[in-house]
């Protein structure tokens, strides 16, 4: 997997936000930084919601859309990889070209990173419940994290974001 030069100012900035007030869990950026949801959809939710009248005075706002919009610039797969470093905790003094190759010859090769952020297929029949709207949904592609799912997209019903919800 290539080395972007932008993924070490990427980290330290995701480093930077979390230091924020009130960012703990990623502030405007969170279904990107908390919730891994780094697909170009998933990053221009983020940008847009950034320029929400609401969100102006936030101290996170300007952050948050730098960060995704460097985080576009990547390919899918290397903000796959990314973010799988970073939430193995390899990432947490950071990164450059050395340590990147490094992870790659010494802890899991891309092509094993990718085939594990893919996830896993659902028996057949089962299904999953939205999380804020309750409804059922039949959805056979997820990534279990315990005892939940991940559903990287949008509920059809409420059209709210869906992150770790139950299994039905």
């Amino acid at each position: 997997m290539e080395y972007n030069p932008k993924m070490k100012i990427i980290v330290d900035l995701v480093h930077i936000l979390y230091e924020l007030p009130d960012c703990s869990a990623g502030g405007c950026c969170h279904i990107v930084t908390d919730d891994d949801n780094i697909d170009d959809e998933d990053l221009m939710w983020v940008m847009d919601y950034c320029k929400q009248p609401e969100n102006i005075g936030r101290i996170d706002r300007e952050l948050s859309y730098a960060i995704c919009e460097m985080l576009l610039q990547l390919s899918r797969e290397q903000r796959i990889c990314l973010f799988y470093l970073w939430n193995a905790g390899l990432l947490d003094d950071g990164v450059d070209e050395y340590r990147w190759e490094y992870l790659f010859e010494n802890f899991k090769t891309a092509d094993e990173i990718l085939a594990d952020w893919e996830g896993v297929w659902l028996d057949d029949g089962d299904c999953i419940i939205c999380s804020i709207c309750g409804k059922a949904l039949d959805v056979r592609y997820v990534e279990r994290k315990g005892d939940c799912v991940r559903v990287p997209f949008y509920c059809p019903s409420c059209k709210s974001h869906m992150n770790d919800i139950k299994r039905a």
